[in-house]
């Protein structure tokens, strides 16, 4: 496999994020939520790397049917839309044009994706406390500004957690959900 191969959940993958049925490893199920269709394996490794999991952690969520490679006609993976990515689905070409119900949905979309991430990080690499508060403060967050307003303690509580590059990593892609 290739350096432009992406790499997408499959639907154990989506399984495990939604409902934990496999117990998934805290940094393996951190990676599994990284995963979305946009980004190399070899990116994906550098990210197992910075959260400190295992280093076959990629072949290991592969090997266990988690996730899969996935690879349009020239090779490399297209962008996807948030609503592809929260799904975890394979990710699709963004329609040209949108009436003002589907750029709604989209917004809404959009809010949910990131709101999920934030959720499932930090429920996963947090101390029982501080996760507990930070979930009632995401519970009140109702547009993505809101969750933007989190970043800071968000990024706080995670470096404490999981140490800075972890935390960084985390927090970057959460600002590509809010975009």
């Amino acid at each position: 496999m290739g350096s432009v191969t992406r790499l997408v959940k499959t639907a154990k993958g989506r399984e495990e994020i939604e409902h934990r049925r496999y117990k998934l490893a805290g940094k393996l199920r951190t990676l599994l939520i990284l995963i979305d269709g946009t980004r190399s394996i070899e990116d994906i490794a550098g990210d197992a790397q910075k959260l400190g999991a295992p280093e076959d952690a990629v072949i290991h969520l592969m090997r266990e049917g988690f996730v899969a490679p996935v690879a349009n006609a020239k090779g490399q993976g297209a962008p996807g839309r948030p609503t592809d990515i929260a799904r975890g689905e394979a990710p699709s070409a963004v329609p040209a044009a949108e009436d003002d119900t589907t750029l709604a949905d989209s917004e809404f979309a959009r809010f949910r994706a990131a709101k999920q991430f934030m959720n499932d990080t930090a429920v996963d690499n947090m101390g029982a406390m501080k996760k507990f508060t930070f979930t009632l403060k995401l519970e009140r967050c109702a547009v993505r500004q809101d969750l933007a307003d989190l970043i800071d303690d968000y990024e706080l509580s995670l470096t404490k957690s999981i140490g800075r590059d972890a935390a960084t990593l985390l927090v970057e892609r959460l600002r590509l959900l809010l975009r």
